[in-house]
């Protein structure tokens, strides 16, 4: 394993956080159904302590965010109900800088993330030992105007990783009629602008969205012209551009992005609906 001073000033004592245990914080963990949101500061700032705060998440997904961080923060995730080894995959929420990130592994801590390094941006994924993966977090000194660290989460079982789909083809019919009913999100919205990311390797789409169906998270925030705001994201080899119009889009939310599924033409999938209404072949009413 390697030393303390070559990962920095607090990593030296994970060891002794396994062997003898450390001063355990109040958490703030927010859980609903299979997601576990945690938030901690870490106010005030003590320069004489380099001890390790513990936090444990036993969900399937969730966010941990870390406001004024100081010190270190070690995250188990271990979700309860996976009785076999899994996979977990960590995204950095957008702007995350300024803190060292790591996975600790069983031969010592594994560097995701160095905060001198470029920033942190892409979802990694790391495959559990003995039901958990531990996720090491550590900042150093003067951190000036930096005002939180966030990051989401999510596991799969090892025969199923793959967190969102990331095929680009049209939705048939069928799939758009299902995908109306059981999506995460689902909006009648015109794409203000495409931005495309080759570093994340996705392309992100802003909407100003004139009807919100349904959306699982609050990902979509309300204006003061009445209508929603919001982005969606999607592989960037799909090509995506931007189209006239309005569209209906519907997709899943997977570590804390709205990931963009079917997008037919609103018009053409109104018409869709009233004839699968017409004919008893709908999944569910239409509010169009």
């Amino acid at each position: 394993m390697a030393s303390g001073d070559r990962f920095g000033p607090w990593t030296g004592h994970v060891a002794c956080l396994l062997l003898v245990g450390v001063l355990c914080w109040m958490l703030e963990l927010v859980e609903s159904a299979d997601s576990c949101h945690w938030r901690d500061s870490g106010l005030p700032y003590d320069l004489t302590s380099q001890n390790v705060k513990p936090v444990y998440m036993d969900c399937k997904r969730g966010r941990i965010q870390w406001d004024y961080p100081y010190g270190a923060v070690r995250i188990v995730i271990s979700p309860k109900r996976f009785d076999s080894d899994f996979v977990l995959c960590v995204r950095p929420d957008d702007g995350f800088y300024g803190a060292n990130v790591y996975h600790q592994t069983p031969g010592g801590l594994e560097v995701i993330s160095l905060q001198q390094e470029e920033k942190f941006q892409k979802t990694m994924c790391f495959e559990s030992v003995n039901g958990a993966v531990p996720i090491f977090m550590e900042t150093e000194l003067n951190q000036g105007e930096m005002k939180h660290v966030i990051l989401h989460y999510e596991v799969k079982q090892k025969s199923s990783t793959q967190l969102i789909v990331e095929e680009c083809e049209p939705c048939n019919s069928t799939e758009l009629l299902k995908a109306y009913c059981s999506s995460d999100f689902v909006v009648k919205a015109a794409i203000r602008d495409i931005v495309h990311n080759a570093w994340t390797d996705q392309s992100e789409l802003d909407l100003s969205i004139s009807k919100l169906y349904f959306q699982k998270e609050e990902t979509f925030t309300p204006t003061e012209q009445g209508y929603h705001r919001g982005r969606v994201v999607a592989p960037l080899h799909c090509q995506m551009k931007v189209g006239r119009g309005h569209f209906l889009l519907s997709g899943s939310y997977s570590l804390g992005q709205s990931w963009l599924r079917c997008m037919p033409r609103y018009e053409d999938f109104r018409k869709l609906a009233w004839e699968a209404e017409k004919n008893g072949t709908n999944y569910c009413k239409f509010d169009g």
